[in-house]
């Protein structure tokens, strides 16, 4: 790297080779990744594209850095950039290549943002016309979805916000012009999202302008710490009817609380925060995702969680949601369960949840494929499942069907299993239910 500068100050490197040095130049000398080592920069004028060639005794790979762009390949996409492989000389790509890519996709998040934009306007050049870059687009199932920041106060280990996704708005003018979209779309439930949106300054004018182009209903995604404060609340006065807040609560003991979320002491005011919207009027869910360390205590997470909503009336129960895995929860997939793990937890905490009257829900974005409560659980607990309507909203090329599903009598109405979930455990659990079993469930 330190040569590779050097010949770029000597004039030797052409303006977009240095711009893309520029961008790495924050990075450590000898960049290795994964057992990696960065060999050299280029430029590819067809692409075009950065290329970056990493080297190590048994294989190489190119990694292509690129703007977002439409209809762009990519296997791993930032906010601004997309990135990919490229196998050398026709052999196929190394094993760990990927695990490399993923350790530089963190590195560049981290760029100094001119460096990036110097980037961008020298590949532009080089490629003598501008990019057509990707805009922001809504995500858009029965739900509206807009992604206001990436910043949080916690760290969660699960958390998926932390690999690229498209519904990014956060500009002003971003948001209020998808905020139109909505109204165009007649889309009538809005939901803010982070990072923690509640650290948007603005969030009270995005959500009063979202009900004045009609929304019928507006919910925020939050973890509940600004809830909390005595006056924050203030805001969304006269609101109460048609915005409600959806807490992410991840834990019923403090030290299981930092474990998830990598912050002390903030359980109790995750706690405070749902109470006190609940007592303001507003209606309140909590999401608690499964991880390896709060499932043991689920069960009496349920029981916590009826206690603190017995006396509001607009409480609407908790989401258990199986960890999406990407971002921190594919990079801590050690973290994260397995459906066994999942289902020898929740199956018995539900039979707590129906016997305190607790409600619970799941969505296919973040459910257990449904042969799962047949082989490790109980076929009855299927009716927590919410409508079918959530199966638009997953992304057909992160899930999959594998072969062992066939004449599955749940398969026009099961999105598959997460691709990434069967590199990590294989597809062993996955079985057909096949439609002359005796069950519970009528679907």
């Amino acid at each position: 790297m330190d040569d590779l500068m050097a010949m770029a100050d000597s004039g030797k490197v052409r303006k977009a080779e240095r711009a893309l040095l520029e961008l790495l130049k924050p990075l450590r000398p000898g960049l290795r990744l994964a057992g990696y080592t960065l060999a050299s920069v280029s430029i590819d004028q067809s692409a075009p594209a950065g290329e970056l060639l990493f080297v190590e005794e048994t294989g190489a790979f190119l990694a292509c850095l690129l703007p977002r762009l439409e209809e762009a390949r990519w296997e791993i996409r930032s906010e601004r950039l997309h990135l990919h492989r490229k196998a050398l000389l026709g052999r196929p790509l190394p094993e760990n290549s990927l695990a490399a890519l993923r350790k530089l996709d963190g590195l560049l998040r981290k760029a100094d943002p001119d460096a990036l934009d110097a980037f961008f306007r020298a590949l532009e050049e080089a490629a003598n016309e501008p990019f057509r870059r990707t805009r922001p687009r809504l995500t858009v199932s029965n739900r509206v979805y807009l992604r206001l920041n990436e910043a949080c106060q916690f760290r969660c280990i699960f958390c998926n916000a932390t690999e690229g996704l498209d519904n990014r708005f956060m500009s002003e003018n971003e948001v209020l012009e998808a905020l139109e979209q909505v109204q165009a779309d007649r889309r009538d439930q809005v939901v803010f999202t982070g990072g923690e949106p509640t650290l948007v300054e603005a969030l009270p004018d995005y959500v009063r302008k979202t009900l004045d182009l009609g929304a019928r209903l507006v919910v925020i995604q939050t973890n509940g710490l600004r809830l909390a404060e005595p006056k924050y609340l203030d805001a969304f006065r006269g609101m109460e009817e048609r915005v409600g807040f959806g807490l992410s609560i991840h834990a019923a003991t403090e030290a299981v609380s930092r474990e998830v979320t990598g912050v002390p002491n903030r359980l109790e005011t995750q706690w405070r925060g749902l109470e006190n919207a609940l007592r303001r009027g507003f209606g309140c869910l909590i999401t608690f995702v499964a991880t390896r360390p709060s499932l043991p205590e689920l069960a009496d997470f349920f029981r916590e969680t009826a206690l603190r909503t017995a006396a509001y009336p607009r409480f609407r129960g908790v989401h258990t949601a199986y960890p999406v895995p990407n971002g921190d929860a594919f990079a801590k997939r050690d973290r994260m369960p397995s459906f066994r793990e999942m289902m020898a937890a929740l199956s018995p905490a539900l039979d707590v949840a129906k016997e305190i009257g607790l409600t619970v829900e799941m969505c296919e974005s973040s459910a257990l494929p449904r042969c799962i409560f047949h082989r490790y659980g109980k076929p009855e607990h299927l009716s927590i499942l919410l409508k079918r309507d959530d199966l638009p909203s997953v992304t057909p090329t992160e899930r999959t069907k594998p072969e062992s599903c066939r004449g599955c009598r749940y398969d026009r109405v099961c999105a598959g299993v997460w691709r990434r979930y069967l590199k990590t455990f294989g597809s062993e659990e996955i079985r057909a239910v096949l439609p002359e079993t005796n069950d519970a469930d009528g679907s």
